[in-house]
């Protein structure tokens, strides 16, 4: 019978944090069939030697969050804290594997390697197709990650996911696979649920009417738009003061609320949006960014606030729970992905976004984890990679149970 159950704990002594895990997950009992579990590094960090609780569950995926994973149980951001969400379908298939996003290692390879071991632990052929597939990896090479998932796979796959996180970008993120922790990793998850799976992934912002085109880049660096500096183009647009022309300027707080984003789709009118995070200006005024984007796109500039953002949030929680029940069967619970970088931005303001999302999933278990990085299927079928998201994936059932 399929079940889900959620756990959270602060416990900061690593053998009292495993058995406090231990007792909301209902002990040794029989193996539940996946766990995702995110937590503050430290905390994560922390668990890799507990032994106990990895035989709770025959497949474990996750990575660290910002500061803190969440749940249905607990929805403040009031110290570190672990967060996790136990997957019981004895008729489902799940399988997990990783692979390292090194860089002596193609990515194509690394992709073909750990989705390969995620398959043969969920005992499927690799010509099945998966209802979904859901990734937690290294910040850096997602849309390469991604490209080559599609190409395994092809476009029909949902894929869903999140790039781990720490608490202020000094490079402490981890990753989980079936009890091990580490870092430079890349997990995929293979799900074949035997109840129905549904994703929503979307943005928060809004357009201002700005947008220039990208005349000159390198890799995730913005050099030119419309052939001027970019970040004298940015800095125009929000009004401020010029950056210095002698060291790398911080911007991540002041972008939070005011990214760069593109069209990439249009439904029933309303644009689609895929959204780029600038994190800091060069001394020779290019924008650096968390996610790539190309030479000759049109790229926005978007605003949001804490009413934009707690308004979109609750939406994706609606929006996938109607889409369940329009097939005709119940949410059951599931997990929220929610970037970092919003997150911080209106970080007065998160649990009372949570309480409004828990309305939208009453009595329900979930987790939520705080992303560098979110993966997710748009309303046009295609899975992208993009910063300031938001997704969720949740679980839905006729059963009664």
């Amino acid at each position: 019978m399929f079940s889900l159950r959620s756990a959270r704990s602060q416990q900061q002594d690593p053998l009292l944090l495993e058995q406090d895990l231990l007792q909301q997950l209902g002990g040794l009992r029989q193996p539940a069939s996946l766990t995702l579990l995110f937590g503050q590094h430290q905390l994560l960090a922390a668990l890799a030697g507990q032994s106990q609780l990895w035989q709770t569950s025959q497949c474990w995926l996750g990575g660290s969050s910002c500061l803190a994973g969440l749940s249905d149980q607990d929805l403040y951001l009031e110290g570190p804290a672990v967060a996790a969400l136990q997957i019981t379908d004895p008729a489902g298939h799940y399988g997990v594997g990783q692979a390292a996003l090194a860089p002596d290692v193609a990515v194509n390879l690394a992709v073909q390697q750990a989705l390969s071991n995620a398959y043969q632990q969920a005992q499927l052929d690799e010509s099945v197709t998966p209802a979904m597939v859901w990734l937690y990896q290294a910040p850096g090479q997602e849309e390469s990650v991604l490209q080559a998932l599609i190409a395994l796979l092809g476009p029909q796959v949902p894929i869903f996911g999140g790039s781990s996180a720490d608490d202020d970008l000094s490079g402490q993120w981890w990753q989980l696979c079936n009890g091990q922790i580490g870092q430079s990793q890349l997990v995929i998850g293979v799900m074949v649920p035997s109840v129905e799976i549904c994703g929503f992934f979307a943005a928060g912002y809004r357009l201002t009417g700005q947008a220039a085109r990208v005349t000159k880049l390198h890799d995730r660096e913005i050099i030119e738009l419309d052939h001027q500096p970019a970040a004298e183009v940015y800095r125009r647009w929000l009004g401020n003061s010029p950056y210095s022309l002698f060291e790398r300027t911080t911007i991540l707080s002041d972008s939070a609320l005011h990214p760069l984003g593109r069209v990439v789709a249009e439904v029933n009118g309303v644009p689609v949006l895929l959204l780029s995070h600038p994190a800091y200006v060069e001394p020779d005024q290019r924008i650096g960014l968390f996610s790539q984007v190309h030479r000759g796109e049109q790229v926005h500039l978007l605003a949001g606030n804490h009413d934009e953002l707690a308004g979109k949030a609750v939406d994706v929680a609606a929006e996938t729970c109607a889409r369940l029940l329009e097939r005709g069967v119940i949410p059951r619970g599931g997990v929220l992905v929610f970037c970092a970088g919003s997150m911080l931005a209106i970080r007065p303001h998160v649990a009372e976004v949570l309480r409004q999302i828990h309305r939208q999933l009453p009595e329900l278990p979930f987790v939520v984890t705080f992303t560098f990085g979110e993966q997710g299927t748009f309303v046009d079928g295609q899975s992208r990679h993009g910063n300031l998201m938001i997704s969720a994936v949740i679980f839905g059932s006729s059963d009664a149970e």
